[in-house]
């Protein structure tokens, strides 16, 4: 269920103008008998205020469900051109985004990208600290050092950073400005808010949602 598009354009207009669209996308399964998806697209105003801007609800996580949400949501945004994204690396969303927004910008949740790395680095908390330090500094020449660091003492961990893209996780490196919204955490807040109704069957929590929007 997105929001109408004369609503959506007016709520993006200024926004998008300021160049401030940063997007963050993710996915929640339901806890209904039917169980189910529900998506949620989320940024920030310029009060840094959370700002939903569509919702909707689908049986499984599918690249069929992923491409009708990014469709639709691709086509109620102004300049889908000036967007940057921040999801989760599963790789069906991924894939369907750079097909649906191939002129925007994409950018990997940090907490997601430290999650994997945990899990496939165990007891390298030194690991964790370099990956968060790359990824924060602003400076490239600092980038480079830790980098360089990284590769001498955990090649693999160094060739897969690269081999995700450094314009992904990298803040000196991003080709759009990221107002602090490095995480898909705002698209959590928006979880949360929804705790108490996950088990209503998904006309009540769609309703539900409406109102609290």
């Amino acid at each position: 269920m997105l929001k109408d598009k004369p609503t959506l354009k007016r709520a993006l207009g200024s926004y998008a103008l300021a160049e401030r669209l940063v997007i963050a996308i993710n996915a929640t399964h339901l806890k209904a008998m039917t169980k189910g998806i529900f998506l949620v697209a989320v940024c920030k105003d310029e009060n840094e205020m959370v700002c939903p801007l569509a919702f909707g609800f689908g049986n499984v996580e599918c690249t069929e469900l992923l491409t009708w949400f990014l469709k639709k949501l691709c086509e109620l945004i102004q300049y889908p051109d000036r967007v940057m994204l921040v999801l989760d690396r599963y790789n069906g969303i991924f894939n369907t985004m750079e097909a649906i927004f191939p002129d925007a910008s994409h950018r990997i949740c940090a907490y997601h990208l430290a999650q994997n790395l945990k899990r496939f680095y165990k007891q390298m908390d030194d690991v964790i600290w370099l990956y968060y330090r790359a990824m924060y500094t602003y400076r490239i020449e600092e980038f480079d050092c830790v980098m360089a660091g990284l590769k001498e003492i955990y090649l693999k961990v160094y060739d897969e950073l690269l081999g995700i893209g450094i314009k992904k996780f990298s803040r000196v490196h991003s080709p759009r400005k990221m107002y602090f919204l490095m995480t898909t955490n705002i698209p959590e807040s928006m979880n949360s808010c929804l705790l108490a109704v996950r088990k209503l069957p998904i006309t009540s929590m769609e309703k539900f949602i409406r109102d609290l929007l």
